[in-house]
């Protein structure tokens, strides 16, 4: 038999035996039909304008390290804005849309290079070199017509806890769907800045995607669709860590009770913010191929709640989560839980590409496919949903089959 011949044959046997335990993984369902479709996409790039001297992690020693890169599209670094993204430095909220004073960048240059001068200009820049090779996936699978404009975020910005509450947020990102725009917070702590942070940002990124292919469908779910979404579990670090779910902890409470405690409403908030929550980390991890991405700038507790590269556990049901949701009446309650229910679903993703590796797909390629299947997923599911109001019921794709467990 010919080397090419053998080659397609291994490839074939492969993709064979990616299916065989994908299948097992789903409980028989079957390998997802986009991941048949996939190929690797190499990001696209345009004439260099600028190179920068910025913090970017280095997947070989798995640390951040100064690195340079070239931007092409961030044209106006002095004001900080380019063809990918805005940045806005201590903004104000009036009338519904952001306003702010003119930023100014400061930037030593030596020859063709631009170094930072100041830490918001380091983190101003680190941030827009994200957006637009963030921007590049977004446009080599398709997603670039979900977004409105060039990426609106904002640093050193000041946002309370609650309507209720004097206490300022810190350590934490959060984009909020009404406004459209990412917020930095301040970080006081020992670890790397949310800022500089490649997989919190490309976490954060995705909930601007989910926001245009899915949530902007919803209606009549109290809210959701404008939920402001954040790195972490709720908007400020204070308060005692979350406990991890698990299917040991789940309360035994029969189903015809949890439903009469728990209604359709609640249950797909939380559906649809784990969901949410859980392909962001997904998307974050995929971009920055780091590990340790939430740990990183979270701490300990979060990072071994919510890393990716922990076993995949079995989907919980839709009465698992009703039951957990019976002892849970407060928003910051149920948030914290979408966020564990997340875990599931970032799991799985992270699975489906250790199964393509296992079965002799570079890695790389695997995950560039399995992100591909996810990203030609979003617009179906944002239709399904407006159509089907409370029930969420999927039927064919991607994401149908993940969901038919719960629905």
């Amino acid at each position: 038999m010919a080397p090419l011949e053998q080659e397609k044959m291994a490839r074939r046997q492969a993709v064979s035996a990616i299916r065989t335990r994908c299948s097992a993984l789903l409980g028989g369902f079957g390998l997802i039909a986009a991941l048949g479709a996939c190929a690797p996409v190499q990001d696209e790039q345009s004439g260099a304008v600028g190179q920068f001297r910025l913090p970017m992690f280095n997947e070989l020693s798995a640390r951040y390290e100064l690195q340079t890169v070239t931007l092409s599209t961030f044209r106006e670094p002095e004001k900080l804005r380019g063809d990918a993204a805005t940045i806005l430095v201590d903004p104000s909220v009036e009338g519904g849309t952001l306003s702010l004073k003119e930023p100014i960048g400061r930037f030593v240059k030596e020859g063709s290079i631009w170094t930072p001068a100041d830490f918001a200009t380091l983190q101003a820049a680190t941030l827009y070199a994200h957006a637009e090779r963030l921007l590049d996936i977004d446009r080599s699978l398709g997603l670039k017509g979900l977004m409105k404009g060039p990426e609106k975020i904002a640093i050193q910005s000041r946002i309370i806890e609650s309507p209720e509450s004097s206490f300022l947020v810190y350590n934490n990102a959060i984009f909020d769907g009404r406004l459209d725009a990412l917020f930095i917070v301040p970080y006081d702590r020992a670890e790397l800045p949310i800022s500089l942070n490649a997989g919190v940002i490309a976490h954060e990124h995705f909930h601007r995607i989910f926001q245009g292919g899915v949530l902007k469908s919803v209606r009549d779910l109290g809210g959701i669709a404008a939920l402001g979404c954040s790195v972490h579990g709720v908007r400020s670090a204070r308060g005692e860590p979350p406990k991890e779910t698990s299917k040991e902890t789940i309360i035994a409470i029969k189903p015809e009770t949890s439903r009469q405690l728990v209604s359709a409403q609640v249950l797909n908030q939380v559906t649809l913010r784990a969901m949410n929550e859980g392909l962001a980390d997904f998307w974050g991890w995929s971009y920055s191929m780091d590990d340790q991405f939430i740990g990183r700038s979270l701490g300990h507790v979060e990072d071994q709640a919510r890393r990716l590269d922990a076993p995949a556990l079995p989907l919980l049901t839709k009465e698992e989560i009703r039951a957990q949701l019976v002892n849970r009446k407060s928003d910051r309650e149920r948030i914290m839980l979408a966020y564990r229910f997340g875990t599931y679903y970032s799991r799985f993703l992270r699975s489906l590409v250790e199964t393509m590796v296992d079965s002799g797909v570079p890695r790389y390629e695997s995950t560039v496919e399995v992100r591909r299947a996810l990203a030609s997923s979003l617009s179906g599911l944002g239709e399904h949903v407006s159509a089907g109001g409370y029930s969420l019921r999927l039927s064919q794709s991607f994401w149908q089959l993940l969901w038919r467990v719960f629905f």
